[in-house]
């Protein structure tokens, strides 16, 4: 489910995720994810319904409230998502090559400390999701866990870990949350906003483009 609207709507047209991608994830939709949208003051596009929920294929709302963490600050969720790097690291703009596109939605190339993947540049997605097999490339450990009831009614547990290094081009953010897919049901992992909330975007036919967000 999209997020809140910035004060400066950006000229993007996100691809409908939870629709095109429901074939590479079987029962789990990707839609799913949107676990804490309405948290972060994502660039986006406009909300329709206030709360958290995922909108499945049927059109049917699913409250999402118990896996939400409770609303913050602006100024806090920006410290949190770019924590510890000092202000000013990151480039105010910066043009990021789509490598191909997956159903419609871009594939970039993104290096979790330092070891490159591909990823699925997910606008609808909250939070950095990696398939099962990354994470245990990484070596991560699960401080956590959280689970979603998907459309088929079944309960899919995921693991909750941090990355020291998310890099996209020459954006690096530090210390990140991300979401395990322990069940490896995801063959691809979701680049979520938790990297990109404090940018806008424009998602051209070759580029994404990213211009950070001087009142976010």
């Amino acid at each position: 489910m999209l997020a809140k609207a910035a004060v400066n709507q950006p000229n993007i047209n996100p691809p409908p995720i939870a629709t095109q991608l429901t074939q590479q994830l079987g029962k789990l939709t990707l839609g799913l994810m949107g676990l804490s949208l309405m948290v972060l003051p994502t660039p986006a596009i406009a909300q329709e319904y206030a709360g958290c929920f995922w909108i499945d294929e049927r059109g049917k709302r699913i409250d999402l409230s118990e896996f939400c963490p409770q609303p913050v600050s602006a100024e806090a969720n920006e410290i949190g998502s770019r924590s510890p790097n000092a202000p000013g690291a990151n480039p105010d703009s910066v043009s990021i090559p789509i490598l191909r596109r997956e159903a419609g939605v871009p594939v970039v190339s993104v290096l979790f400390n330092g070891r490159p993947y591909d990823m699925l540049f997910d606008t609808g997605a909250s939070v950095i999701v990696l398939p099962g097999r990354i994470g245990r490339e990484l070596g991560l450990q699960s401080s956590g866990s959280m689970f979603v009831t998907t459309a088929s009614a079944s309960r899919v547990e995921f693991g909750v870990a941090q990355v020291a290094s998310v890099q996209l081009g020459s954006l690096v953010m530090n210390n990140l949350d991300v979401a395990i897919d322990r069940n490896d049901t995801l063959e691809m992992g979701l680049l979520g906003q938790n990297f990109f909330s404090t940018y806008d975007l424009t998602i051209r036919q070759d580029t994404i483009e990213f211009s950070h967000r001087t009142n976010p």
